[in-house]
This record gives structure tokens, C-alpha cells and sequence, in this order.
């Protein structure tokens, strides 16, 4: 006599359990993706706000120690005692005082070289917005200034040049914008008995990189940098 055989299946409930297994582990996945897509994004701004960071420090190196004679009429660094508020560069004086919070409504703001005669700046302000310009052209950054210590910086991915070789505002978009202030701090050094002395010839230029720029000081994200500069003798 045979046996008949029963070929196995799965119930019902065992069906609706594998497919909630399924559920929750597609779903757990699918909530890592706006985890990692942020994350992205945000190691992408900090690699901005680096560059950003870099080519300010070295541009405003660069400039301090550039020959001014075309304003003093000897290379007696009249940017770096500018910057600085330091009148003799062997006596350095106080700190200057990082900006605070207050800017102004970009929007109103020419970036450089847009504006042949901006009222804020003296012959040394001019000369620094030159010298940024020079050093700028055709490379995607683009500057405004308010004073000399805060700026707005952003990067552009399409860049149109009208027949003047400036950058138009036409189909260039924004990568990345920030805003960056400027301070300068004096070089100490310390001596054997524990005490600090203030360098001679020397300061270190202080930046904070703040970003998105279009979003309220105290909820953008912030880094700072620094770099010291010597002032050789002239």
C-alpha cells in the first residue's frame, strides 16, 4: 500500500512574516540614504569652506607683502599696517577685534570689480581690490567686500565672460558661498622665565569661514584658520 506524499507549503502566516522581515530591512536602508546624502553634502561645504579659507589667507599674504610704493611711494607695507592698525612694524600693537555678528545685506553689495567707486574704501582699499581682481580673474571665486575684514566669497561652476573679461551674473550658478571675516593677532613668543613677547615684523592673520551665507549667522556652520606672516626689512 503506498503512502501518499504531501508536497510542503508555506502558510499564510509565514508568507506575511518574510515579507515584514523584508519591509524593515528595506526600509532601514532607505533611511540611510538621507543619513549619507548629508553627510556628503556636508563634507563637500567643509572642503569649500577650506578652500575658501586657503585662498584668502595666502591672497591676503600675498598683498600684505606685495610692493605698495604705488600708494606710499616706498615699500613700507602700508596694507600690512593697514590690516593690522600697527604703525611701526617693529612695536606691535593690540589685537584687532574680530567682527561681529551684524552684516549687511549682501544683495545691495558689488562684487569687485563691478564698482569703479566704492565709497568705502580709501586709496589702499582700492589697491587691495585690485590686487584681489588680479589675482581672481578667471578663476571662478568671486568676492564682495564690505570693509576690509568681512567678505562674502563664493564659487561658480558656469562662468560667462562678457567682452571685458569680467565675470557676467548670466546662467553662473553657486556652488558654494560664505562669508569671511578677517582679525589680526601678534606673533608671541615665549621666553625662558615662562613670560610672552610680541614678535616684531610679524602677525598672524585670523579667519573665521562661515556657510551657507544665505542662512543667519548663528545657524550657519563655522571653522577657523590662521597664518602667520613675517614682514621682511624693506
Amino acid at each position: 500500500m503506498k503512502k501518499l506524499l504531501r508536497k510542503s507549503c508555506f502558510t499564510l502566516v509565514e508568507v506575511l512574516i518574510a515579507m515584514g522581515i523584508c519591509v524593515v530591512g528595506v526600509v532601514s536602508i532607505m533611511v540611510l540614504f538621507p543619513v549619507g546624502a548629508n553627510a556628503s553634502r556636508d563634507a563637500n561645504m567643509a572642503f569649500y569652506a577650506d578652500q575658501a579659507a586657503d585662498q584668502m589667507l595666502h591672497f591676503t599674504k600675498f598683498i600684505v607683502l606685495k610692493d605698495s610704493s604705488e600708494i606710499s611711494g616706498e615699500k613700507a607695507y602700508v596694507i600690512f599696517k593697514a590690516l593690522t592698525g600697527w604703525s611701526d612694524l617693529n612695536s606691535p600693537g593690540d589685537a584687532t577685534t574680530k567682527p561681529g555678528d551684524a552684516e549687511p545685506d549682501w544683495s545691495a553689495v558689488d562684487y569687485f570689480g563691478e564698482d569703479e567707486t566704492n565709497p568705502a574704501f580709501t586709496a589702499v582699499g582700492d589697491y587691495i581690490e585690485n590686487s584681489y581682481m588680479t589675482m581672481l580673474v578667471n578663476s571662478g571665486t568671486r568676492l564682495k567686500c564690505n570693509s576690509l575684514n568681512l567678505f562674502r566669497m563664493s564659487f561658480i561652476t558656469q562662468i560667462d565672460m562678457d567682452e571685458d573679461n569680467h565675470i557676467s551674473d548670466d546662467e553662473n550658478l553657486e556652488d558654494f558661498a560664505c562669508v569671511v571675516r578677517l582679525w589680526v593677532t601678534p606673533v608671541h613668543v615665549d621666553e625662558l622665565d615662562d613670560t610672552s613677547v610680541k614678535l616684531p615684523r610679524a602677525a598672524t592673520f585670523n579667519i573665521e569661514v562661515s556657510w551657507p551665507a544665505d542662512i543667519a549667522y548663528d545657524h550657519r556652520q563655522k571653522a577657523e584658520y590662521s597664518l602667520d606672516v613675517f614682514v621682511p626689512e624693506s
